[in-house]
């Protein structure tokens, strides 16, 4: 079967081929049996263009993903949560099959995940409506407008997953605490993980603040699903989940508020020369968005400071652990692999991530 046959007898949807060939090949590499009952093309022949040979789900390794699929199927591949941002990356530094990426997913906060290994959140209740601030708006354009009303929703939507995460990470860090417990962690650690939890309680809320102000809704978060946990001494267990979830994740993530922090800056500033989603919504609102990541920010330092502190104490006590989740987790190799994921899709400037980069090298050195 060449290209035009293909392309005329097979519908569109969402079952991934991967491409061998030039970018012709790509017309069809999202070919299905457009409903038949049996998929009769495994392999699409695209003739002089190559080959089409769809990708079955079990040929996907561990932290790879199809970069033809949808958005949710990439979240599913991934294991990320719906509040979180995926990327199917294929990146020079992605070592997946040919046709395949490697997965980024990035979550605000610190993820609430069980013993089943599902990353748990809240759904979004909406209450009611928000009059929104229209100080210090200059008068525009009707393509303005519908720009800045464009860019006050999608910035909204993104307040609303920040928000969802940052309530996840209030359970987190209380499960964080019953786990140091029961395995003897010194109370100092205890204490700050406690803490943690409080900080990430304002943060919610001043996060659904900011998301019901930009979309003129209120906002609050439902109620946790129901969760199954097992807390036992084992600090393996304990040091792997802090390590990724502390050590990286929530490291990346005071970078990467540093960075929107420059942008916010840059915006009030005036600098005409930075065209950012920021566009159009007006500066006491970003002032007020940019004076609360300054206390997140500083506030999430701290927790990242916490995941290191407790990583220490772990090695302090348990060599074999210490070496192992070293090995797993915070070689060189997987730290610099952690940074690529994360900000495969950057949207800044150059300058900015390579001091972003920097950064992760100052604090993670071990």
């Amino acid at each position: 079967m060449d290209i035009e046959q293909a392309c005329e007898e097979l519908g569109e949807d969402d079952i991934p081929y991967r491409c061998d060939g030039t970018d012709k090949a790509e017309l069809c590499c999202t070919v299905t049996n457009n409903g038949r009952e049996a998929d009769p093309f495994p392999t699409v022949n695209m003739g002089k263009w190559g080959k089409c040979t769809r990708i079955e789900e079990s040929e996907l390794g561990e932290d790879q993903c199809d970069p033809n699929a949808s958005n949710d199927e990439i979240k599913e591949q991934c294991n990320c949560p719906s509040y979180g941002w995926a990327d199917c990356d294929v990146s020079d530094w992605c070592d997946a099959p040919e046709g395949m990426g490697c997965c980024s997913c990035a979550v605000p906060g610190r993820p609430y995940v069980d013993d089943s290994g599902k990353t748990l959140a809240a759904e979004v209740n909406v209450v009611g409506e928000v009059k929104l601030n229209q100080e210090d708006i200059p008068t525009v354009d009707d393509n303005n407008c519908t720009e800045s009303n464009q860019n006050q929703a999608s910035l909204g939507q993104k307040w609303v997953r920040n928000a969802i995460g940052e309530d996840a990470s209030v359970a987190s860090f209380a499960a964080f605490s019953i786990a140091l417990m029961t395995n003897g962690a010194p109370s100092d650690l205890v204490e700050d993980a406690l803490k943690a939890g409080l900080d990430e309680v304002r943060h919610a809320s001043t996060s659904f603040a900011i998301a019901s102000k930009l979309l003129g809704k209120e906002v609050k978060p439902g109620p946790l699903p129901a969760s199954n946990h097992e807390f036992t001494h084992d600090i393996k267990k304990l040091a792997m989940a802090v390590a990724k979830e502390g050590c990286v994740d929530e490291t990346l993530s005071s970078i990467e508020l540093a960075a929107e922090i420059e942008l916010l800056n840059s915006v009030l500033g005036d600098d005409h020369t930075v065209a950012t989603k920021y566009a159009g919504i007006d500066k006491k609102t970003l002032t007020w968005i940019r004076d609360e990541l300054q206390i997140i920010k500083t506030e999430e330092s701290n927790h990242a400071k916490l995941a290191w502190r407790t990583f220490d104490w772990v090695c302090s006590i348990d060599n074999d652990a210490c070496n192992e989740i070293k090995e797993q987790v915070l070689n060189e190799d997987m730290l610099e692999k952690a940074f690529q994921r994360r900000f495969a899709s950057f949207d800044g400037t150059s300058e900015t991530l390579a001091m972003m980069k920097d950064s992760w090298a100052k604090l993670t050195q071990i």
